[in-house]
């Protein structure tokens, strides 16, 4: 009990865990087109209507997923372009600093992967181990991050989601038979870029500090504890590779089709393609 408290801090205390409980049965709710159904017009709630059981679980999925990667990132912007002076890298004191808005994020975000969680466990049928380990992996991340520790990295991290919203979008049209509209292609080319920009081009430089300072606490007589510290470099670690994996599959996918068209495209234009090729889009395909 005394170590589960020395790496849950503040995540333990009344108030996040209601923001973390009141955020999932939320997240529950607005997969459920009874709620969403009302905003939406009417041809998309026909054609929803008629898509498998599987497609229509998606669908659903990804309207909560876009919800949660709108909000974690609007807040996290705010932190990365305004943080408060409480937080920072490089600094062992700032690693411990606290932002309420980082704190609102990663209560928010706790409760977006407990319910994801909770959605893969209760369909195993429709989900496979990946999207478990994933939802595992990123819910104690969030819930440690409460402790407070990495105020400043956390909203960073958050702002991989920014490629989300165009992923589910690309899942909707192709579910609502819209593949290859021009609204497709504009989408799935954004999704590329994003997903470049967010998770290589920003991500990759971010991480390396993240890892420097993860060392920096480990060799500090600070570390609140070294299990907790150990288990974020090697999500981190974990993370970069598997947006290299499906950086590398995008490319390789983008260069077949440059290939059967009878040309061949660089690999730094490739890059910036959405392919179909990450395992989430496959779902969608």
């Amino acid at each position: 009990m005394e170590r589960a408290q020395s790496a849950l801090g503040l995540a333990a205390s009344p108030q996040q865990v209601g923001l973390m409980f009141a955020s999932a049965l939320a997240f529950e709710a607005l997969s459920r087109p009874e709620v969403w159904g009302p905003f939406t017009p009417q041809w998309i709630r026909d054609k929803v209507a008629t898509l498998s059981k599987r497609d229509k679980r998606d669908f659903e999925v990804a309207v909560a997923s876009s919800v949660h990667a709108t909000v974690a990132c609007a807040v996290s912007l705010t932190v990365i372009l305004r943080p408060d002076a409480t937080i920072g890298i490089g600094d062992v004191a700032k690693l411990y600093g606290y932002s309420p808005r980082s704190q609102f994020a990663f209560g928010v975000s706790s409760g977006f992967f407990l319910w994801d969680l909770f959605t893969v466990v209760t369909d195993p049928e429709h989900f496979d181990l990946g999207f478990l380990v994933h939802a595992v992996v990123c819910l104690t991340v969030y819930v440690l991050g409460q402790y407070p520790v990495f105020h400043y990295y956390g909203p960073a991290f958050l702002l991989f989601e920014l490629s989300t919203p165009l992923l589910n979008l690309r899942k909707a049209l192709l579910a609502l038979g819209q593949k290859g509209s021009p609204l497709f292609v504009r989408t799935e080319r954004a999704f590329g870029v994003v997903f470049l920009v967010a998770r290589i081009l920003f991500g990759f430089p971010i991480s390396y500090s993240f890892l420097r300072d993860v060392v920096l606490l480990l060799n500090s007589d600070r570390a609140h504890n070294r299990r907790a510290l150990q288990y974020y470099f090697v999500a981190d670690v974990l993370m970069c590779g598997l947006n290299a994996y499906w950086l590398s599959m995008m490319v390789r996918k983008r260069r077949r089709h440059g290939q059967d068209k009878g040309g061949k495209k660089p690999a730094a234009a490739a890059a910036v393609v959405g392919t179909g090729e990450t395992p989430l889009e496959k779902k969608a395909d």
